[in-house]
């Protein structure tokens, strides 16, 4: 706060003053000065509302590239691994590591089993998806004899007439012979249910 300048006040002022109007007058703005001069600041008062907003300043210039990350976990998907999708894209493009070559076309996964030559060895295939039954070879029969016991019957010269005798034997010898299957069979269907996917083996 700025004090005012009393003494040229009493100076300038153009009314003819009596010597005790001065010295009263004098006395008073003494008084004035030393009261001006005791008083403090006030407290500040209370923030005024915020102007509107400024104008959006230029575009700054591009910062420079910040340094590459680290690489992914390569580690999530090791060399052998198998990965499965139903899209065809490379999984090293998906990914983003890795050497895959696909798999398993037209065939299902089984899990290895040591004690069924079948399933004994990782990556070993086989299987089909029809069965043709092998061809029968012919089964030899014995000779053997068939016996028939029973009333006679005679051919007479003129039709035929059945007359009865005395009961008696026939024995029919009947030589070796062979019962044949069919040599050949159609092959039969045997796939399984199955739901189609895209199959990768990571090899590097």
């Amino acid at each position: 706060m700025t004090t005012p300048n009393f003494s040229l006040i009493r100076i300038t002022t153009p009314k003819t003053w009596t010597a005790q109007e001065l010295e009263l007058l004098n006395k008073n703005f003494s008084d004035i000065e030393e009261r001006l001069k005791l008083a403090t600041i006030g407290p500040t008062g209370p923030v005024g509302p915020a102007g509107p907003p400024g104008a959006t300043g230029a575009t700054g210039a591009t910062g420079a590239t910040g340094a590459t990350g680290a690489t992914g976990p390569a580690g999530v998907w090791p060399i052998g691994a198998v990965f499965i999708a139903v899209v065809s894209t490379n999984p090293n493009t998906l990914l983003g590591y890795g050497t895959w070559s696909a798999i398993g076309a037209g065939r299902v996964l089984v899990g290895l089993d040591s004690g069924d030559t079948d399933f004994d060895t990782v990556e070993e295939t086989g299987g089909g998806k029809t069965s043709t039954p092998s061809a029968h070879a012919g089964t030899a029969i014995a000779d053997h004899t068939n016996t028939v016991s029973g009333p006679d019957t005679t051919v007479l010269a003129s039709g035929i007439s059945s007359v009865a005798s005395a009961s008696h034997i026939h024995t029919v010898t009947i030589s070796s012979h062979i019962v044949t299957q069919p040599n050949t069979h159609s092959a039969m269907p045997i796939v399984q249910p199955y739901f189609v996917v895209f199959m990768w083996k990571r090899t590097a």
